[in-house]
């Protein structure tokens, strides 16, 4: 047995002991629910063996995460569109063969408010509700691929998709970040993104930078450079898994090809 199926076996012990021992210690109970989302969402999911690897597309309003996501699997499965906040749902990409393991959807999607439903319309996106499940072959068995809504919309004082988009990628093994030139060193973004990868313990991610044609591969290197110190501080070499650059199109932008 290795050592993370030790880890997650201890882990596992912990949460169901976990009841006994907080009405032992008389512990508050907004604590103890702290204390189970943790297990549940940020340590039992990521170290489960059995399940699939969560790899999250994430960034600001218009950034271009559904561009990518579609890109990634050469297919227009979620819609782009240039209203900032009009993607509502999650949507979750995973191989035929993957999709159909029930008890790998109910591990993947047991830290999460609902279970996820099949995709029949792309539309489906814009309206809120449960996540979409959609199969594409070009998904690795091993992975699913997590298409997420914007999390720095606002609208009456409050972030209209930031509640949902916080289940997902906290559940995630690995954050694709994307950012633009308004958002790479944009604070309350950054301050946002730092939380779900650092909070508890430290996961890692993939930038990718959406700009003009204009940037240079230095001016690009230097602002990616800047959003992974602000991210991981000294650690930013470890974490970091890659860095990209996706350059900004019509083309690209009003759907007729991919990025």
């Amino acid at each position: 047995m290795n050592r993370f199926d030790l880890h997650h076996q201890a882990l596992q012990k912990l949460r169901d002991d976990l009841p006994s021992l907080i009405d032992l210690l008389q512990v508050d109970d907004a604590v103890y629910a702290d204390l189970q989302h943790h297990l549940d969402s940020q340590l039992l999911s990521l170290l489960d063996p059995a399940l699939p690897l969560m790899v999250t597309i994430c960034g600001g309003a218009n950034s271009g995460k559904s561009t990518l996501f579609n890109s990634l699997l050469g297919a227009r499965l979620s819609p782009s569109r240039g209203d900032a906040g009009s993607t509502r749902r999650i949507l979750v990409a995973g191989h035929p063969s993957t999709i159909e393991r029930v008890q790998v959807i109910d591990g993947l999607f047991a830290p999460l408010s609902n279970r996820p439903v099949i995709a029949t319309d792309a539309t489906d996106m814009l309206t809120p509700g449960p996540p979409l499940l959609t199969p594409h072959a070009s998904v690795p068995e091993d992975q699913v691929l997590i298409d997420t809504p914007d999390f720095d919309t606002g609208l009456d004082d409050r972030y209209i998709n930031r509640d949902v988009a916080t289940e997902v990628l906290e559940a995630s093994h690995v954050l694709i970040y994307i950012v633009t030139n308004a958002t790479y060193n944009n604070l309350e973004n950054t301050r946002f993104i730092r939380r779900m990868l650092t909070d508890a313990g430290l996961r890692p991610c993939i930038l990718v930078y959406n700009c003009s044609r204009t940037f240079t591969d230095d001016q690009v290197a230097a602002h990616l450079y800047t959003t992974a110190r602000n991210l991981y501080g000294d650690q930013k070499d470890e974490y970091v898994l890659g860095w990209y650059r996706t350059d900004v199109s019509d083309t690209v932008a009003t759907g007729k090809a991919l990025m």
